[in-house]
């Protein structure tokens, strides 16, 4: 595994670039975008508590359930 574009992936995700931003092609996409997914968890992480476990389905899905 080359990891140039992992590292760049997780970059753009701590960034909070748009996925469509990957500059691969072939299997380096893959690895961009599992970068990009671990960068993104690490600068938004969701805590679940009592008070915001409601919310979840909102994040998920930009909706509230009724």
């Amino acid at each position: 595994m080359n990891s140039t574009p992992w590292q760049n992936g997780f970059l753009a995700g701590r960034l909070g670039k748009p996925l469509e931003a990957c500059p691969y092609w072939g299997f380096e996409v893959w690895e961009w975008i599992s970068g990009y997914v671990d960068g993104r968890a690490v600068s938004s992480p969701i805590t679940v508590d009592r008070k915001n476990a409601a919310q979840i389905p909102r994040i998920i899905t930009g909706r509230t359930l009724q």
